[in-house]
């Protein structure tokens, strides 16, 4: 389910996206399709490999930062900055809503209960 929510999200940004793209020579989409193949191979993966998660995170995490770069940049080569701003909302809200999935995805196949986050463990009901 929340994978559906952040295509959508995606889905209604293309076309900001696609002023950012021109913006910047091209930069954002190939950065955003590593991304996203960074995405699914941390969803494919979850709760089964915690080394090859750690990397594919850091590496997500470094084209975020990138991709915030390419987003200065449109702003910086004339995109008006609301244009800008909505496009880098909605990117980073639905990068959240993967993250979300990714989440609930590990915790579901976990067999240790300390490996996913705290806000996925259960809690006694007294």
């Amino acid at each position: 389910m929340q994978r559906d929510v952040a295509d959508s999200i995606d889905n209604r940004s293309k076309a900001e996206y696609a002023e950012v793209n021109a913006k910047t020579g091209g930069k954002f989409q190939p950065n955003a399709d590593k991304l996203a193949n960074v995405n699914k191979k941390l969803r494919d993966i979850a709760g089964t490999d915690e080394e090859k998660e750690a990397e594919l995170e850091a590496t997500r995490t470094r084209l975020l930062w990138q991709q915030d770069k390419i987003f200065d940049e449109a702003e910086k080569n004339g995109l008006d900055k609301n244009v800008v701003e909505k496009a880098r909302k909605d990117f980073h809200t639905a990068q959240a809503q993967y993250d979300l999935s990714n989440n609930l995805r590990a915790s579901a196949l976990s067999d240790n209960l300390n490996s996913c986050p705290s806000y996925l463990r259960q809690k006694p009901v007294r």
